[in-house]
């Protein structure tokens, strides 16, 4: 591992492993870390059976995963790798170019442990993964405990879904005041506090966006609100806080009891 003198003493860095077949694609996301003094690419493999031997070597803090692997796929590499004794060190990006992949598995990747990128790779989103992967770092002690361990807070935290252009978005579930499902073009949409509706992929359901985060929670087969804007539940409608004062969550009867309990626990 490369060290930095500074003040005349030796910075420690965190060690990168990059997992991807292609060459290119490696030369390119090493080339973009270069900039990250905190950060040293110390291995690289080329597929999936060599990647989870390297990390087993090298124990790496960092991991970029493609998703496409010439003997396997990212997403049963990461599984495998929570298998290891290192895997509580382990912090995995995962990236790709094939939206539908990820759209058919049903992946949705939060702030934490696991990260997200698209290939081609942009620089700011990169710079994104890197300072969320650094804020984890720092809130352990400088012993690397475990048990220090602290996630950013709920409110903090970043989803990457997919759109209905194959897009990848990152929101921020503070930003988020509700879901609705477009009965017309049958799918899911998010409403943001600066006043855009998002629409989710068609395969997206109401089991995923309430796998998403506690705070969501569903009101009506056709709403799922952040419990967080909730300032009035009505027989019928809820009225939200600001920026949503002016929209309106229907409520069913079959989900006014969970709601009002859940409610009550703010």
């Amino acid at each position: 591992m490369d060290q930095n003198a500074k003040d005349g003493q030796s910075e420690k860095k965190f060690p990168v492993v990059i997992i991807d077949d292609d060459p290119n694609a490696i030369s390119r996301l090493r080339n973009m870390l270069e900039p990250y003094d905190i950060l040293s690419v110390t291995a690289t493999a080329n597929n999936a059976v060599d990647g989870i031997k390297t990390i087993e070597q090298t124990s790496p803090a960092l991991v970029f995963i493609d998703v496409d692997l010439p003997d396997d796929n990212g997403f049963d590499v990461v599984t495998h790798l929570r298998t290891l004794p290192q895997s509580e060190n382990l912090y995995i990006i995962m990236y790709t170019a094939y939206y539908d992949d990820c759209s058919k598995r049903g992946q949705v990747f939060v702030d934490g442990e696991q990260d997200y990128l698209l290939k081609p790779i942009d620089p700011k989103e990169l710079d994104i993964t890197i300072q969320r992967f650094l804020y984890s770092r720092r809130t352990r002690t400088s012993q690397g405990s475990l048990q220090s361990f602290a996630m950013p807070p709920e409110d903090n935290k970043v989803l990457v879904v997919l759109t209905t252009t194959s897009e990848m978005r990152m929101i921020r579930i503070k930003d988020i005041g509700y879901f609705r499902y477009n009965s017309k073009r049958k799918m899911w949409e998010v409403a943001l506090a600066d006043k855009t509706v998002v629409q989710l992929k068609k395969t997206s359901t109401a089991g995923d966006i309430l796998g998403y985060s506690q705070k969501f929670v569903q009101t009506h087969q056709s709403y799922i609100v952040n419990i967080d804007y909730v300032m009035l539940i009505g027989k019928q409608r809820i009225n939200l806080y600001p920026p949503f004062e002016n929209d309106e969550a229907l409520v069913g009867r079959t989900y006014l009891k969970a709601l009002q309990a859940k409610f009550m626990c703010i």
